[in-house]
C-alpha cells in the first residue's frame, strides 16, 4: 500500500480512538468497530495482493505466449524467400519507376509538340541536313515516315494516340542499301 493510504488509515484509527476515549459508555462497541475496520483493511490489502499476483501471472503467461508465437513465426519464415520477395518487389518498383518516367516524358514531348505547332520531332527520326548556309538537302517527310514500315492508316492511328510513332511500334525492315549522303545529284543544286 502507498504511504498516503497508510497515513489515512492511521488517521481513521486515531479518530476512532479519540471518539472511544470520549464515550466510555460505548467503549466496547467502539473497540468492535475499530477491529472491524482493521479487519476490513486487511482484507482489502489481501485482495489487492492476490489481484496483483494474478495480474503478474497473466502478464508472464502473455509474455511466454508472445515469445512462443514469435519463435514459431520466425521459424516458418525462410531467409531465401524474403530475399527473393525483396528482389521481386525491387524489380517491380524499378519497372514502375521507368514506366512513369516514360509516360511523363511522352506527355511532356506531346505538349511541347502542341505548343510549338508540331515542329518538334518526337520519334527521334532523321533530321534535316544542310550543305552550307545557302544550299540544303531536305529529306521529305514521306521518306521519314516510310522508314517505320507502317501503312498510312496504321501510322495515322498510332500518331492519333501517341502524337508520334514510338520506336517499339515501328516494323522492322530489311536494311536498304544506305544512300551515300556525301554524293549529290545535280538536281539538288539546280532543282528538278
Amino acid at each position: 500500500m502507498s504511504e498516503d493510504i497508510k497515513k489515512e488509515i492511521r488517521q481513521l484509527i486515531m479518530m476512532v480512538s479519540s471518539i472511544r476515549s470520549q464515550d466510555q459508555d460505548h467503549w466496547e462497541s467502539h473497540t468492535e468497530f475499530t477491529n472491524e475496520v482493521i479487519d476490513y483493511i486487511r482484507k482489502i490489502e489481501k485482495n489487492m495482493n492476490e489481484d496483483w499476483g494474478k495480474i503478474n501471472n497473466s502478464l508472464n503467461s502473455l509474455r511466454k505466449t508472445v515469445e512462443e508465437s514469435l519463435d514459431a513465426l520466425l521459424t516458418g519464415i525462410k531467409p531465401d524467400s524474403i530475399i527473393e520477395t525483396s528482389k521481386a518487389l525491387q524489380d517491380i518498383q524499378n519497372t514502375m519507376g521507368k514506366s512513369i518516367q516514360a509516360i511523363n516524358l511522352e506527355n511532356i514531348m506531346r505538349e511541347l509538340k502542341m505548343l510549338s505547332g508540331g515542329q518538334i520531332s518526337l520519334s527521334g527520326g532523321k533530321r534535316k541536313k544542310g550543305i552550307s548556309s545557302s544550299y540544303s538537302i531536305e529529306e521529305e517527310e514521306e521518306e521519314e515516315e516510310a522508314d517505320d514500315g507502317l501503312t498510312k492508316e496504321e501510322r495515322d492511328q498510332i500518331i492519333s494516340v501517341y502524337g508520334y510513332v514510338p520506336e517499339h511500334l515501328k516494323k522492322k525492315q530489311k536494311k536498304k542499301e544506305k544512300k551515300e549522303p556525301h554524293l549529290l545529284k545535280p538536281s539538288d543544286f539546280f532543282g528538278s
